[in-house]
């Protein structure tokens, strides 16, 4: 019986001393909480072109890690169908599937490795897309090179790289079809209209 109750006081004491510890390590966590809560962040030491910097840096870190987040969020997920679900819901509607795509592509594309550095991150963007993939490398290392390169200047590399790419080769392409028609006779044309006119084409044109 004495050595039953010797154990329940022992018991006893050890509770106790666990709710002490406990108390303690709440009470602290508290006053750190309070204590980085009372902290503010001083930038009354920045000059106008850090702040304007810190502010672009932030901003650029932040498109890298939102794709981080949702490369993540895509692995738990079976299909893409599911993920975008899952994105509607979580976010409602601000995240489109499009911005989604542009975001993990280029959080895949650049890394530790593959820095983004200097490189705006419109033109960022532009490199990490799935169709520059067999440039992209050598887009990045060229574009590395520069100083501060610009959105235009990386555009021209990657045009000099993959003439496809090309923002207005289907005006381009246009142009040339008008220019190859101006040059051409009247009789040249009654005949490219009459060979690629359709049938469905030709009753328009008799039916009233």
């Amino acid at each position: 019986m004495t050595f039953k109750h010797r154990n329940k006081k022992t018991e006893s004491l050890a509770e106790s001393e666990i709710n002490k510890k406990t108390e303690e390590f709440a009470n602290k966590a508290e006053k750190t909480k309070l204590k980085e809560q009372s902290h503010e962040i001083n930038l009354s030491g920045l000059s106008l072109d850090d702040l304007a910097a810190q502010y672009v840096d932030i901003d650029r870190q932040s498109h890298i890690l939102k794709g981080l987040i949702l490369l993540e969020a895509r692995k738990r997920f079976s299909s893409n169908n599911e993920f975008g679900e899952w994105r509607s819901l979580k976010f409602n509607g601000r995240v489109t599937g499009q911005m989604a795509t542009h975001l993990m592509n280029l959080s895949r594309f650049f890394n530790d490795k593959r820095p983004l550095g200097n490189i705006p991150i419109s033109a960022g963007y532009i490199m990490a897309a799935p169709k520059l993939e067999d440039v992209a490398e050598r887009v990045y290392e060229r574009v590395s090179e520069i100083h501060k390169p610009s959105l235009n200047t990386v555009k021209e590399i990657i045009f000099e790289l993959k003439p496809s790419t090309d923002d207005n080769g289907e005006d381009k392409n246009i142009d040339s079809e008008l220019l190859h028609l101006n040059k051409m006779t009247k009789k040249q044309l009654i005949e490219l209209l009459i060979n690629n006119i359709t049938n469905k084409q030709l009753k328009k044109l008799f039916i009233k």
